[in-house]
């Protein structure tokens, strides 16, 4: 039995040795993707105040509002009450993930249509490093804390369990159950943005100290980024809307987020306030935070397990532990952020409102 042990240790070290090499090559092939941080010269701000656009009201980059959207889904999936638009395999990837439209003909207000990815989350953990739904999802509520609906970089995230029967495919063999005793596929649900496009520069000295709304649309972009501590800058991760005049910047990606204990080299990480100035609204919001109020990104998605098997989304509950991202017990899936990730968050915070109060950044 001892030997046994140690064969499939060393078997262990080897395979972990060439997973090594090849995350390590690809990451060297991926840096030329990556968009980097340009250093300020110190230009001085031309304006006092920056007020959000007018046309921000009407989510133009949004299937609707992004709270109706959120509404929308959770209770439709749930239900299913929705008629099925169009559910391919994407062109790209091999771990399942899908493009979905569905339809809501009923519904009174909000969005008629959504567009989304949904993706099979990691079998057994739930949770890797560069595939990490907890992290998208506490992405999409951490943003909640200092931005309006109208303002938020991320676009809705959310779990949702398939059932097995209805992502069957053809071309492979039937998907099977993510966890043990149940009849469905755990995965991730990011909604598609409209007019879009992704973006060589995301920043410019001269336009944001000259420009009240990109100014205002960046700064929301670089106080989500260092909050979330964001570490992934391919350019793929980031998007703006196509409307010059209205350049909204957008997170999509966020895997790679609240992660302390891992840093991607040569690459540069926009954890750090880069813009000239910040948002005195966003600021003063930070500032009325109690560190309990982030205890919620503790549990940022909830599912249980009904007769039939299938995990659906319930409101959260009490964190069954708060030193896991990820907590599966009894009947219960709960998603989150660790205490020592939500602790880091807190830090940040209190450093950020300490540089403001001495000076160091100007808010308009």
């Amino acid at each position: 039995m001892e030997a046994e042990i140690v064969g499939r240790r060393g078997k262990g070290l080897s395979e972990t040795g060439a997973l090594g090499a090849g995350v390590l090559v690809a990451l060297l092939l991926g840096l030329s993707g990556c968009v980097t941080i340009p250093s300020n010269t110190g230009l001085p701000l031309q304006f006092e105040a920056a007020e959000r656009p007018a046309a921000a009201s009407d989510y133009p980059n949004w299937p609707g509002p992004p709270e109706l959207v959120e509404t929308r889904l959770r209770e439709s999936l749930r239900s299913a009450d929705f008629e099925l638009l169009e559910s391919r395999r994407t062109a790209e990837g091999s771990s399942g993930a899908r493009t979905v439209s569905l339809s809501f003909p009923q519904a009174a207000e909000g969005p008629k249509e959504v567009r989304f990815k949904w993706k099979q989350m990691p079998r057994g953990t739930l949770d890797q490093h560069n595939d990490s739904p907890r992290r998208q999802i506490a992405a999409y509520e951490l943003q909640k804390l200092f931005l309006d609906p109208e303002d938020y970089v991320v676009p809705t995230a959310l779990a949702y369990c398939v059932p097995v029967s209805k992502i069957e495919d053809a071309s492979r063999a039937p998907l099977r159950p993510t966890l043990p005793d149940s009849s469905c596929v755990l995965g991730l649900v990011q909604v598609w943005l409209n007019e879009v496009t992704s973006s060589d520069s995301l920043y410019e000295e001269a336009r944001f100290v000259s420009e009240p709304t990109y100014a205002y649309y960046l700064a929301n972009f670089n106080l989500f980024t260092y909050l979330s501590d964001f570490a992934d800058p391919k350019k793929s991760n980031f998007l703006v809307s196509k409307e010059p005049e209205r350049r909204q910047v957008f997170c999509f990606d966020n895997d790679i987020a609240f992660e302390e204990l891992f840093r991607l080299p040569f690459v540069d990480r926009w954890n750090v306030i880069f813009v000239p100035a910040l948002r005195r609204d966003s600021i003063e919001r930070l500032r009325r935070l109690r560190r309990a109020d982030l205890d919620r990104l503790g549990v940022v998605a909830q599912l249980e397990k009904d007769a039939r098997g299938l995990y659906l989304s319930v409101p959260p509950s009490g964190n069954l532990s708060p030193n896991e991202g990820v907590r599966i017990g009894g009947r219960t899936v709960q998603l989150g952020l660790a205490r020592f990730e939500i602790e880091a968050v807190w830090r940040r915070i209190r450093t950020l409102l300490a540089r403001v109060d001495a000076g160091e950044i100007p808010l308009f």
